[in-house]
């Protein structure tokens, strides 16, 4: 699975931990997001969507659209 997440993190020069302590995850469920070795529940990837402005689908492409 192609995930996305990294390169947005990097872009708002993030640290894993950072990320994970706005969301409420450890850096461990963080790096494995990312690794695409683990895909978060959708009620928290709905929320790493949104600290982004972007869809879920637009990280991890194989989410359902909102819209469709």
């Amino acid at each position: 699975m192609i995930c996305h997440l990294k390169e947005l993190r990097l872009a708002r020069h993030l640290s894993q931990e950072e990320l994970g302590e706005l969301l409420g995850a450890t850096r461990e469920e963080v790096c494995l997001w990312e690794q695409g070795k683990r895909l978060p529940v959708p009620r928290r990837r709905r929320m790493v969507a949104a600290h982004f402005g972007i869809e879920p689908s637009e990280i991890w492409p194989l989410e359902p659209r909102a819209d469709g």
